[in-house]
């Protein structure tokens, strides 16, 4: 892995979204985006050393290059103000997840004080069970949900295991119309 005190940092936003824009202002979360898809990864095994990382397309099986990164603790401290600021507001997380150090994703979030919103892995719905309406997860402040692209935190850390609640929807092609 890169040493990242030698890169120059940019934030994961400034592809995406606006060159420049953070997570809070301008980001488009305040104009209706309620889910991120996030690549995470760790460096070592505090809060600190987890990171919000964007892959270049200069990759092979063996190895991946880091071009952008921003400190996962820096990102979720700007969800947690936002949804402090924001009380009937519900967001999600879907974690590209490789973070190896133990506890890893746990502590990030108590770091940011952002256990308060997690919505309880008990409380998922599973086989098709419905979901708590917005109201009563905003009653409950239960309005961060977080999905987790690695099995095992399920069990480890109670983060909820992508795939064992959502679908993948393959888009087929007829008459040259994707539907």
């Amino acid at each position: 892995m890169t040493d990242k005190r030698k890169v120059k940092k940019k934030s994961f936003h400034d592809d995406e979204l606006n060159a420049g824009s953070t997570f809070s202002n301008p980001f488009k979360i305040v104009s209706g985006v309620r889910a991120l898809i996030l690549k995470i990864q760790s460096v070592g095994n505090g809060a600190r050393d987890v990171w919000i990382c964007q892959q270049s397309t200069d990759w092979d099986n063996n190895r991946s290059w880091w071009d952008s990164y921003t400190p996962a603790l820096e990102l979720l401290e700007e969800i947690e103000r936002f949804l402090s600021s924001n009380p009937f507001e519900i967001l999600t997380l879907i974690l590209e997840d490789c973070v190896g150090a133990s506890n890893g994703l746990v502590k990030v979030f108590e770091a940011a004080r952002l256990t308060k919103y997690l919505f309880p892995l008990k409380k998922m719905p599973r086989n098709g069970g419905d979901w708590p309406s917005v109201k009563d997860m905003a009653a409950a402040n239960q309005r961060l949900i977080v999905f987790t692209s690695n099995i095992s935190k399920e069990e480890s850390e109670g983060i909820a295991y992508t795939w064992n609640f959502m679908v993948e929807c393959k888009c087929e092609k007829i008459d040259k119309q994707y539907i």
